[in-house]
């Protein structure tokens, strides 16, 4: 793909693309683990809990985020573009 846009764009362009399946949906959204499940039950309140799974959720944006970083540190530099084609729906 990177190949192709590079020749239709005759060379003028030098382009790089982060991986979708490292930025889609999933990737954004957590696992009840065992460990998780146990740090849940420990917790009474509901606004506790909520706080536990936004701080995992943050955690797996973080993750995503840090990609995208280092793809921007690496191949950003020789490039003119870097695309990030991800669909969530």
């Amino acid at each position: 793909m990177q190949w192709q846009d590079e020749v239709s764009t005759m060379g003028r362009f030098k382009v790089a693309y982060c991986d979708p399946a490292r930025i889609h949906k999933g990737e954004h959204s957590f696992y009840m683990t065992g460990e998780l499940k146990k740090e849940l039950a420990k917790v009474k309140s509901k606004k506790g809990k909520n706080e536990i799974v936004e701080r995992e959720h943050r955690r797996k944006m973080n993750n995503v985020s840090a990609y995208i970083g280092r793809v921007i540190r690496k191949r950003g530099i020789a490039k003119d573009c870097i695309f990030a084609p991800y669909h969530f729906e």
